[in-house]
C-alpha cells in the first residue's frame, strides 16, 4: 500500500509540475505578445505622426494630367495623320504618303505603348475612386481608337502610293466629300473629349450614320465606275479596288470617332452608350 501510495504521489506531483510549466509558457508567450502589440502600436503611431511631403489626391491628380497631356499630343498626331493621308492621296505625294507610313506610324505605336502602361500602373498604385477610374477606362479606351485611326491613316497613305503610279484613275468627288466628312467627325469626337462636351459627343454619335449612308453611295459609284472603265478583260482593277478600299477606311476613322464619343459620354453619365447610334438619334429627333 506504502507503494501504491508513493506512486500516486510521484504522478500527483509531475502532473503538477507540468501544468506549472504550461502556465510559464503561457505567461511567456502573453509578455512576448504584450511587447510585439506595444511596438506596433508605436510605430502606427510614428508613420501617422510622420508627414509626407505631397498626399495621394495630389499625385493622382498630376499622374492623370500628364496622361492626359499625352492623350492630346496622340490625338493631335493623329489628326494630322489623316489629314496627311487624304491630301497624299488627292496630290499623289509619295514622300507625303511615306512619312505617314514610316515615321509617324511609328511614334502613334510608341505613344499607344506608354498610355496604356501608364493609364495601368495609376490604376493599380491609386486605387482610384469611381470618376477617376472611369477617367482611366475612357483613356485606355480612346488610346486604343486613337492608335486604330492612325493604323486606317496609314493603310490610305499607302494605297496614295500605288495610286501615283496610276493618273488615270481619277478621285470621285464624292470621295473627297466622304473623307473631310470623316476628317470632320474625329475632330468634333477629339473636341468633345477635350471639353466633356455631351451634346457634341451624342452629335458624333448621330453623324456616324450619316457617314455610313455616304460610304455606301461611294462605295456603289466605285464599283460602277469600275465596270465601265475596266470592260476590257486586260486592264487592270486593282486601282479601283483600292479606292473602295479607302473609303472603307474612312468609314472605320468614323467608326473610331464614335467610338470616343461614347467614352466621353461614360465619363460624363457614368453608363456606356455602346451600340446606340440609332436610340441616340431618335433622342435628338425628339428633342429638336
Amino acid at each position: 500500500m506504502d507503494e501504491v501510495h508513493l506512486l500516486r504521489k510521484n504522478a500527483d506531483f509531475h502532473w503538477l509540475l507540468h501544468i506549472r510549466m504550461l502556465l510559464r509558457s503561457e505567461r511567456r508567450e502573453r509578455v512576448r505578445g504584450d511587447k510585439r502589440n506595444l511596438k506596433l502600436t508605436v510605430s502606427r503611431k510614428a508613420m501617422c505622426s510622420f508627414k509626407l511631403p505631397f498626399k495621394r489626391g495630389t499625385m493622382l491628380k498630376k499622374r492623370l494630367t500628364a496622361l492626359n497631356d499625352q492623350l492630346r499630343e496622340m490625338a493631335a498626331l493623329c489628326r494630322k495623320m489623316v489629314e496627311d493621308s487624304i491630301r497624299a492621296l488627292e496630290e499623289r505625294d509619295t514622300e507625303l504618303a511615306r512619312c505617314v507610313s514610316e515615321r509617324d506610324e511609328v511614334t502613334m505605336n510608341q505613344m499607344e505603348t506608354w498610355n496604356l502602361e501608364e493609364a495601368v500602373r495609376v490604376i493599380a498604385l491609386f486605387q482610384p475612386n469611381s470618376k477617376d477610374l472611369r477617367r482611366l477606362v475612357a483613356a485606355i479606351l480612346i488610346n486604343r481608337d486613337l492608335e486604330r485611326v492612325g493604323d486606317h491613316a496609314e493603310n490610305i497613305s499607302d494605297h496614295a502610293v500605288y495610286l501615283s503610279d496610276h493618273p488615270e484613275t481619277t478621285i470621285p468627288e464624292d470621295l473627297k466629300e466622304l473623307a473631310g466628312c470623316a476628317l470632320n467627325q474625329l475632330e468634333e469626337a477629339l473636341r468633345a473629349n477635350d471639353n466633356g462636351d455631351e451634346e457634341l459627343a451624342r452629335r458624333v454619335m448621330v453623324g456616324d450614320l450619316e457617314l455610313n449612308r455616304m460610304t455606301g453611295i461611294v462605295i456603289e459609284e466605285l464599283q460602277t465606275s469600275m465596270n465601265v472603265n475596266c470592260a476590257d478583260p486586260a486592264c487592270s482593277k486593282e486601282p479601283w479596288m483600292r479606292l473602295i478600299l479607302v473609303a472603307r477606311h474612312l468609314e472605320r476613322i468614323g467608326d473610331h470617332a464614335t467610338n470616343i464619343a461614347e467614352s466621353v459620354l461614360f465619363v460624363v453619365e457614368s453608363h456606356l452608350h455602346l451600340h446606340r447610334k440609332h436610340d441616340v438619334a431618335r433622342e435628338l429627333g425628339a428633342k429638336n
